[in-house]
Parts: C-alpha cells; sequence; structure tokens
C-alpha cells in the first residue's frame, strides 16, 4: 500500500489518506503516477465537500465503499481540465449546491445528496 508522504495534504484532504491507505484495488496499476492520482483524490474530496458531502461519513454510513470512490477518482484522472476544475472549486470555497457540468462525478455527487446509495 502506498503511503501519503505530504502529511499536510492528508489532514487537508482526509479521503486522499484513506485511498493511499486502504489502497484501491487495480488503482495503482491503472495509475503509475501517484501525484497524479493524490491530485484527483484531492479533487473528488474537494468537490464533495464543496456540494455539502462528507465521504467520510458516507463510508461510515454503509451509503457507498471504498471502490465507488475509487472509480470515482479513475473517472477524474479522465478529465482533460482538472485545472478548470480547481478554479471552480477555489471560487466556490463557501460551497454550491451541485458540480459544475464539467464534473465526470456528477451522477454520483447527485445520488450522494439525495440520500441514495451508490
Amino acid at each position: 500500500m502506498t503511503q501519503v508522504k505530504d502529511k499536510r495534504a492528508a489532514l487537508r484532504y482526509p479521503l486522499c489518506q484513506a485511498l493511499t491507505d486502504q489502497g484501491c484495488p487495480n488503482m495503482e496499476a491503472l495509475m503509475p503516477e501517484n501525484t497524479t492520482l493524490k491530485r484527483h483524490a484531492a479533487l473528488v474530496d474537494r468537490m464533495a465537500n464543496t456540494v455539502g458531502i462528507d465521504l467520510e461519513e458516507k463510508l461510515m454510513a454503509g451509503m457507498l465503499d471504498v471502490d465507488t470512490i475509487g472509480d470515482a477518482v479513475l473517472n477524474c484522472t479522465g478529465c482533460s481540465s482538472p485545472g478548470d476544475c480547481e478554479r471552480w472549486l477555489d471560487a466556490h470555497s463557501h460551497g454550491a449546491d451541485a458540480p459544475p457540468s464539467i464534473c465526470r462525478n456528477t451522477e454520483l455527487f447527485e445520488r450522494l445528496q439525495a440520500g441514495k446509495h451508490a
């Protein structure tokens, strides 16, 4: 299992810590660039928080599992505009009702917002 080397990032983005400590099946084989994986895990976590979803709380409540979060991170890595996402998140640091239209995980976030299992 991969350990988070930047402890400040792990504290700021606990999901990133959970993903790298727990490991996600096939994640490292699919994403050999650890920095890319960390970046997108942080983006998924930030996006969820921005739209009012606590992914760790949803995990604990059984509303989703680590594999689903791993899939969300992999979806995020397929985005061609992570910089646009980061700028959107910075501009919406106070929160938002929904993710931007460019988000590849909108369906996941909508399900969780609606209180449905994802």
